[in-house]
């Protein structure tokens, strides 16, 4: 078992970061050096990992986005956005963690006839088990999962979905990468165990620069000092 120095500072990593480590099999190389479409800013271990990195972020986070590693930012916010990505490289792998698009669709973004990659880390399965129960919910999983796939193919695609899967392997390879100075843990907020519930509220206001972490640790109660009389 790899036990970090700083433990603190790499709980926000644990998440995205084995989800991220999860498309390692799915047609990515992370040592090739390729251009990547990344829709969030989870940069820094695309670059730690050799991969090229175009990153979308809205106009505030661009400056932070570009700090963390990111090759290329592109606005999203832009009125030309579109523009913007159709005019430019067609990308070997897309990294997709926000899943709701409007008009331009990822996918065509990719090289075309090279089985390029789109992976997105949204996907139905959850909404489908929750509305529909556990087998009919996972049965039209499986069949959107096929539409999908064979659509991308037709075009020499390929489009998957990625899951987090406990990893002590990957853990072990993200501790060592903010060891080295690599990457860097981006926390928004701190929120102890007792105020989730505002901690929740301040998730709910959406764009945050960063992770909100949840402190478990038991706090020491303040110190009462008694005045002499």
């Amino acid at each position: 078992m790899h036990y970090s120095k700083k433990a603190e500072n790499k709980v926000p990593l644990g998440i995205c970061g084995i989800t991220l480590r999860s498309v390692n099999g799915m047609g990515w190389n992370p040592h090739s050096g390729k251009p990547q479409q990344v829709y969030n800013a989870k940069q820094e271990l695309l670059r730690a990992w050799n991969g090229s990195v175009t990153a979308t972020c809205s106009t505030g986070a661009a400056e932070m986005v570009s700090k963390l590693g990111a090759d290329t930012v592109v606005d999203y916010t832009a009125p030309d956005f579109e523009a913007q990505l159709l005019h430019g490289p067609r990308f070997d792998f897309i990294l997709d963690c926000v899943g709701t698009h409007q008009g331009l669709s990822p996918t065509k973004l990719l090289h075309k006839g090279r089985l390029s990659t789109y992976v997105t880390v949204v996907s139905p399965v959850l909404r489908n088990t929750d509305n529909m129960g556990i087998f009919s919910g996972m049965a039209l999983s499986a069949y959107q999962a096929l539409q999908v796939t064979v659509k991308e193919l037709a075009d020499g695609r390929s489009a998957r979905w990625a899951f987090f899967c406990p990893n002590a392997n990957a853990l072990k390879e993200i501790s060592e990468l903010v060891d080295l100075g690599k990457v860097t843990p981006i926390v928004s907020s701190t929120f102890p165990f007792l105020e989730v519930p505002a901690a929740y509220h301040k998730m709910k206001e959406g764009h945050a620069r960063g992770k909100i972490v949840i402190s478990v640790v038991e706090q020491e109660p303040p110190v009462q000092k008694h005045q002499k009389a």
